[in-house]
């Protein structure tokens, strides 16, 4: 089994959702989610925008990426801003970054 794959039934199964509800809320058809769900197909960026929206997790958690679950919450956020919102999460991580006082030991 592919990991998006395992990754998609796990945030079904946690979500409560039927098949035919994560159609509904993403908007996909449900020929798409049949896809995903065997297997057969992974989703295009667009369509993983949506299933990760439906699902409350991050896409680079729908995909298989191995991140602790704060850093899950911190991208998904990040993706929820506009283009200037993230212009200026990144200055302030840098502010941030750059000063002494917030950097960790490790």
């Amino acid at each position: 089994m592919k990991l998006f794959q395992q990754r998609f039934i796990q945030a079904k199964e946690q979500s409560g959702l039927r098949w035919i509800d994560i159609a509904n809320r993403s908007g996909l058809d449900k020929a798409s989610i049949s896809q995903y769900k065997n297997g057969v197909h992974t989703p295009e960026p667009d369509a993983l925008y949506r299933l990760a929206n439906v699902f409350n997790v991050s896409m680079e958690w729908l995909t298989g990426a191995e991140i602790p679950v704060n850093d899950s919450e911190i991208l998904k956020r990040y993706h929820q801003l506009n283009d200037l919102g993230k212009q200026e999460f990144m200055q302030f991580l840098d502010d941030l970054s750059s000063n002494p006082k917030y950097k960790s030991n490790g």
